[in-house]
């Protein structure tokens, strides 16, 4: 015969035996409700249920029946039987008889989480500015944050450098009409960069017509500015930088020049 659960619906199969034994009284095995499993009988059909929903097993959850429920059978009268509904799969069952814990609101510990994943990018974050802040440092719209890093970690940053914002203005090279087998050098150039710079290295290299490379050198500031210039301060925006070398011949062949700022 079949029973159902007056509280969850769910349907069972009971022997009479069991029903005889327990008083009539059985046990819910999905909701836990004990009720009257004779004015529970329900009919849907007696077809021989599959092995594994003909075999029961025992409940060692099950106990004594509640307050107000008949007792005539005595100490274990109800039945001690896991009692699962007929339309459940068997592979669900296990998972239905074992006690499934409490979940646990997962809030605090996905906001933990994501807390320490933001502070771990911007440990990267800043790891990764820190050794990299002499290229970062070019970048005038970063400059501020990597100062601010730098007052907290003592660090220091280059001065802003822009080779292409340097202008040559006019240049030329001619014979010293007092020294022999010399040259003298002229130049002009301004930084056009908003900002202050440092004075650049200036290599000056000499060709021939088919452009073969005679003679080449690299002067730093101290050697091509002007006394009273000091090398150390930076080129300010704007303001025309006048220079004035004298340099060995390399002889009557050398008829083209180029200058060149690093």
């Amino acid at each position: 015969m079949h029973a159902q659960c007056p509280n969850c619906h769910s349907i069972f199969r009971i022997t009479p035996e069991q029903l005889r034994t327990a008083n009539g009284q059985v046990r819910c095995g999905v909701c836990r409700t004990v009720f009257d499993g004779r004015a529970a009988h329900v009919d849907v059909g007696e077809e021989e249920p599959s092995p594994s929903l003909r075999a029961s097993r025992r409940n060692p959850t099950a106990g004594t029946p509640p307050k107000g429920a008949p007792d005539t059978a005595g100490e274990g009268s109800y039945p001690t039987l896991n009692l699962f509904p007929e339309n459940v799969p068997p592979a669900l069952r296990e998972d239905m008889e074992t006690p499934q814990p409490a979940a646990r609101s997962g809030t605090l510990g996905t906001v933990f989480g994501a807390l320490a994943s933001l502070l771990l990018i911007v440990l990267l974050g800043v790891q990764y500015a820190y050794f990299h802040r002499d290229k970062l440092a070019q970048y005038p719209e970063l400059r501020p944050t990597l100062n601010a890093m730098c007052e907290v970690t003592g660090c220091s940053l280059p001065p802003l450098r822009n080779i292409q914002d340097i202008e040559l203005l006019s240049r030329n090279i001619y014979s010293h009409p007092n020294i022999p087998h010399a040259l003298i050098i002229t130049a002009t150039f301004v930084n056009n960069a908003h900002f202050a710079q440092p004075y650049p290295l200036l290599q000056v290299s000499l060709f021939d017509l088919q452009g073969k490379l005679l003679a080449m050198r690299r002067f730093k500031p101290s050697e091509y500015l002007q006394p009273g210039t000091n090398p150390n301060e930076p080129m300010q925006p704007g303001s025309p930088v006048n220079i004035r070398l004298e340099v060995s011949d390399p002889g009557t062949n050398a008829l083209a020049f180029e200058f060149k700022f690093l």
